[in-house]
Parts: structure tokens; sequence; C-alpha cells
């Protein structure tokens, strides 16, 4: 592939730039980066790692850069993706194993069926097994706390600890009950968590240790870890304040632990960008570097993974779930749903190719402090955009993105 062409390079930067310059208003900071199977091809930054208390202006001399350390959460879960399909290589796991033969504090696990007239839950037993594919395509039955009436109601009176966040533990992640049948649904929920601890079972290695040994130590990855760093950027956090003239970011509180109470394959890891970008140049298809996957499994990975019959209900809550939040090119198409979407193994999987020049069958998935990923094979080429503002979907985030991928492809096609 020829060099990125320097015109294109600094129209990007010139957009990062831009949309960090009043840090308070706009974005706190942007990493944007692209590579090829062999290079990196771009690099633009702006902004600062730590946004002041104060305005105005950047405050502190704390520039971001590539290397700066991201809470990476949801980013998280490809990491986890990619761990079990190398124990399903190895011929330690099967896609269709049932998890309950391993995973003892889910053997038992009941399916929430409603309430009674004096309020008790009808929680019955699971005939169907809970498999490692349904665990990694968010088909197993699980569901997030804010996921309907019955949900909130088995949470308020259990008086059940939080199963997400920096506070969960796993203990209280398997206090939930299943919301469906497995396989009869497709939901986001803690399904790449008990991923995350199928790996510790198997493999008799904490998370922490078996990410660092088998997925980073390869690729020479020395800062991405689920046990934050003094160094980790602050997050900054979106507000609708009533003057318009007013400031709309302010920093806050962070969402990690310092020890981490357990290691969420669904959440937890901080890292930096070009870190992250040396995952993804691993799924490239030309890419000769120390390989994580064996290239038959990198191909499962990009392949549709849900049933794309018109009736099949998993495929209709992919695309109705994500139409306002899986990037902004999707956003703005007609209609209720995500036309053409399906699921991967770690991310969503296009099934058409978007306005910006993205190609049908791009990977992509991101973490909720929106920081964004893409895997674009048919153009050899991977990607990524990081902010650490909350909450997700930040719409400053997305019209940024809208201007910026397109000259990222525009720069592949010159």
């Amino acid at each position: 592939m020829p060099c990125f062409p320097s015109t294109q390079a600094l129209k990007i930067a010139q957009l990062v730039s831009a949309a960090t310059a009043k840090p308070h208003h706009t974005l706190p900071r942007l990493v944007v980066l692209a590579t090829s199977a062999t290079e990196t091809l771009l690099s633009a930054s702006g902004g600062t790692a730590h946004l002041p208390d104060i305005p105005p202006g950047v405050g502190e001399e704390s520039p971001i850069t590539p290397d700066s350390v991201f809470y990476l959460a949801s980013c998280t879960k490809l990491i986890t993706t990619i761990g079990v399909l190398q124990l399903v290589e190895q011929g330690k796991l099967e896609l269709k194993t049932d998890v309950r033969g391993i995973l003892k504090d889910l053997k038992g696990v009941k399916l929430l069926e409603g309430f009674d007239e004096k309020d008790t839950p009808l929680l019955v037993d699971v005939a169907e097994p809970i498999t490692v594919w349904q665990l990694l395509t968010h088909t197993a039955g699980f569901a997030r706390d804010d996921a309907g009436p019955d949900r909130a109601k088995l949470v308020q009176q259990g008086d059940l600890p939080p199963s997400s966040g920096p506070t969960a533990t796993r203990e209280a992640i398997a206090t939930r009950p299943l919301a469906w049948t497995p396989g009869s649904r497709w939901h986001y929920s803690s399904s790449l968590d008990w991923s995350g601890f199928l790996i510790e079972e198997v493999s008799g290695l904490s998370l922490e240790e078996y990410f660092k040994e088998f997925i980073f130590k390869p690729l020479d990855i020395q800062d991405t870890t689920f046990d934050p760093p003094s160094n980790l950027i602050n997050m900054a956090h979106r507000s609708s304040p009533p003057d318009p003239s007013a400031p709309t970011l302010a920093p806050g509180p962070n969402f990690v632990a310092s020890p981490p109470l357990c290691y969420r394959g669904g959440g937890g890891l901080v890292g930096s960008p070009s870190s992250y970008l040396k995952v993804l140049r691993a799924l490239l298809p030309s890419y000769t570097g120390p390989r994580l996957l064996k290239p038959s499994t990198i191909d499962i990975m990009f392949s549709p993974q849900l049933d794309e019959t018109n009736d099949a209900v998993p495929l209709k809550d992919l695309r109705g779930f994500m139409k306002s939040y899986l990037d902004p090119f999707s956003k703005d198409l007609p209609g209720e749903e995500v036309k053409g979407l399906n699921w991967g193994l770690g991310g969503a999987l296009h099934g058409e190719e978007l306005v910006s020049g993205r190609r049908k069958g791009a990977l992509t998935w991101a973490g909720m402090a929106n920081t964004y990923w893409v895997v674009d094979r048919e153009k050899d080429v991977a990607f990524v955009l990081f902010t650490n503002v909350f909450p997700f979907a930040d719409n400053t985030m997305f019209e940024t993105w809208k201007q910026i991928e397109p000259e990222i492809y525009a720069g592949l096609e010159a």
C-alpha cells in the first residue's frame, strides 16, 4: 500500500485540532490513528490528557498523545474474544461447549419469567445449553439491569449489588438470572464478563495474566492492564447548562477501581490508542507479524453469526439497539434499524458500504467513554478514534468522526 498522502494527513490533523481547540466546550482530547497490515498510516492528536477544573484555557501542560493511557471500557470485549478463540484453537474449548460444565457459578442459573401476584420472582430452570458461541454473540440470555421493569424490580427487591462498572464483582454478576431462553434474543449484557471468567477457569490464570502473556506480550504491548496506572487520563463529563455559552465539559469520576475488584472481560481495561492499534493490525489479512489467531479463525470473526432470515429476532434486536449508537453514518440513515448489520465475533459487522467509504464486512465496536475502533479488511486498514468523554455516543464526537472518516478513506484511494 502506498504511503498515506501528507495532504490528507494534514486535513485530518486540522480537523482534530479544531475539535479540541476549546476543551471545555467541544472535545477535551482526540487521538486518531490508522494502520495498514504493515505500518501506521496516520497519527493525529489534539487536546489535553487532564482537563482542568476551571476554564479558561487548557490549564496544565499535559498534551494528549497516542501513548496516553485511556479508559477502554467495552473495547475490552475484542481482547476477551481473541482470548477465548485462542483456547478454541488449542482444543481446550469448543464454540458449542455448554459453559455451565466449567463455570460452577452458572451451573444453577435460573430464567426470570416474571413475578406472581405476591410480587415473588418466578424463576425456572434452564434446560437449553449456554454455549461459548452464545456468550461471544450476546445471545446467551443475559440482560442488563435496565432491561425492562421486571429486571429493575428484581434488583430493587433483592437489594442486589451492581453487576457492571468498577464496583461489580463476579459474585454480583452471578446473582442475575437469565432474561431469555439461551439463543432466542440478542442483548448487550454480561456475556463477555462470563467469557473472561471462562478464560480464567480454563487457563488457570487471571485474566490480567492471560492477556499479558498471550495477547499483549507477543505484540510488545506494555501499557494495557486492568490495574489503572497513575498516568491514566481523566474523564470528561458532558452536561447541558442552560447558558449556551457556559462550558459543557468538566472533569469527573473515572470508571475504574484500583485495584480492580475482579477482571471483567466485558470492560475494565485501560491502555493507549497506539497499543490497541497493534491488536487491530493483527486482524488484517496481509499482516505478517506475531500471530494472535490463525487466519481461518479471524475469517470466522469477520463472518455473520446471526440468522439473517427476515423473522430472526436476535438480528432485529441488534439492528434496533445499534441505530443510535454504532456510528454517525448509520445513525443518519433512514429507518429504525441499521440495515444489513450483523454480529461477527468481537464486534458488529457491517452488511453494506457506508457513505464514508467503509466497506461491507468491516468489524467495529466501542467503549462507553467514546473510544471507537474499525477493522476494514477489504481496504487493508484499521483505525481508532479515542477520546474519554461521558456519556456514550457523544454528539460532538460523532460530528467530528463524521468529518474524519471520509478523509481517511479518501487518503486510501489517493
